[in-house]
């Protein structure tokens, strides 16, 4: 029996009728489901219900048993998430962006670096000027018009007595109400999915009171501050926290969804990240063009050979071209379809027109711990399955691989390379 608060795990792709039904009803209500099949989930993310908090892995995900392992895998999947967010689209602005299926991701950031401010700074503190008697930096001008002053040996006045300036820092002021509210809101919500599975120690978070006024006048609030601050640290943190409730005021309201609902472009991303051996090769590769009837050449628009991963192996002389796959491939029904082969086939021609001097090897990847599938070949349709097939020399067969998305997801968030594996993709089969 889960506890408030507990996460739930469920999988990317998999059907509604395998989810509670609270469940299905947000995912139904929120559109994350497959396009054209309304049967399935889409998504990679955390969605927020009151104290529900229901974490969708990527599909061929294997939860692990442990408690406190699980707390770290669905951490682990938000904090990838997070980073992807942030390196390839550093403008994101509306909730959902149609062509990558973010959900809040730029929301998502605004968030970490809430809290990392919040961690390495502490509450927001007003910085004022305080003259005090005796006390920091001598006020001239005031200590002459307010102090008579004695006659020294040499003549000259002596003051006894001075004014001073003393620059102190003050946390009770409205800023920091706001400040304070914010990050117990985050704190409470989501901070131990973007810090490594823990809580933050913000108990003296408590002492303060809610700040005045409706949302709209604490906006107003912290505009008035960063007019009048210099501190560049400050400024960041005041807009920022703008930010926040502009956009995310929802965080406190229920159900509030956080993740990717294509996230095949995650995965893609990631295994490029983790791998070693890899190198830019899509600018050297051909494009079409059309050639008129004049024979001059029509560059095709936004056309063009991009292969998901070239990894090169310099010392063994070895290639693989990796087309990272987010399928399930247990059978042929899951598994990539013709025109994923033929393009796959294809990038082989081209880098070995390219004269590289290596051993070409073509790759599926998929995320999973099985090996259902172990490569795919093209045959003739009139040999029986005995019979050698033509097809085998003139196209080289496509090997499929396996690995655990939470382990890929884990060395993509501590930006380590996956050695071994790496190797095994580029040995000889």
């Amino acid at each position: 029996m889960l506890r408030a608060g507990e996460p739930r795990f469920f999988s990317d792709r998999c059907f509604l009728f395998e989810l509670p039904s609270d469940v299905a009803t947000l995912i139904a209500s929120k559109g994350l489901m497959l396009q054209g099949d309304l049967e399935r989930v889409s998504f990679v993310g955390v969605i927020l219900d009151h104290d529900n908090v229901n974490i969708f892995l990527p599909r061929s995900s294997i939860l692990p048993s442990g408690k406190a392992q699980r707390y770290q895998v669905a951490s682990n999947v938000m904090l990838a998430i997070e980073k992807y967010g942030r390196s390839s689209a550093k403008t994101l602005i509306n909730e959902v962006d149609e062509g990558r299926g973010y959900k809040n991701l730029a929301q998502l950031t605004l968030l970490k670096e809430l809290l990392t401010d919040f961690i390495q700074n502490g509450i927001y503190s007003k910085r004022k000027q305080v003259r005090r008697i005796n006390q920091g930096k001598v006020d001239w001008k005031k200590t002459v018009n307010g102090f008579n002053p004695y006659p020294g040996r040499d003549g000259q006045p002596v003051y006894i007595d001075n004014y001073g300036v003393n620059r102190e820092y003050f946390s009770n002021c409205e800023v920091a109400k706001i400040h304070a509210k914010v990050i117990r809101i985050i704190d409470k919500k989501i901070s131990w999915l973007l810090l490594g599975a823990q809580r933050l120690d913000a108990l003296a978070l408590s002492e303060y009171q809610e700040p005045s006024g409706d949302v709209d006048c604490q906006i107003l609030q912290l505009r008035r501050e960063i007019a009048t601050t210099y501190s560049d640290r400050d400024i960041r943190l005041l807009r920022m926290l703008v930010g926040f409730l502009e956009s995310l005021a929802g965080l406190n309201r229920s159900p509030f969804a956080i993740g990717l609902t294509k996230f095949h472009f995650c995965w893609e991303a990631m295994l490029a990240a983790v791998l070693e051996f890899v190198e830019p090769v899509n600018s050297r590769l051909p494009y079409p063009v059309y050639i008129n009837a004049n024979e001059d050449e029509l560059e095709a628009l936004d056309t063009g050979m991009r292969t998901d991963i070239f990894m090169h192996d310099h010392t063994k002389k070895l290639i693989a071209v990796v087309d990272a796959k987010y399928y399930a491939a247990t059978q042929a029904k899951d598994s990539p379809r013709w025109g994923d082969i033929v393009k796959q086939l294809f990038y082989e021609q081209a880098i070995e027109s390219l004269g590289l001097n290596a051993a070409i090897k073509n790759i599926f990847v998929f995320p999973g711990n099985g090996n259902n599938i172990h490569h795919v070949a093209l045959k003739n349709r009139s040999i029986n399955k005995q019979e050698a097939s033509s097809f085998v020399d003139k196209f080289k067969p496509i090997y499929c691989y396996y690995v655990d998305p939470l382990e890929v997801v884990e060395n993509y968030t501590k930006n380590k390379k996956m050695r071994d594996f790496s190797f095994t993709l580029l040995q000889n089969d």
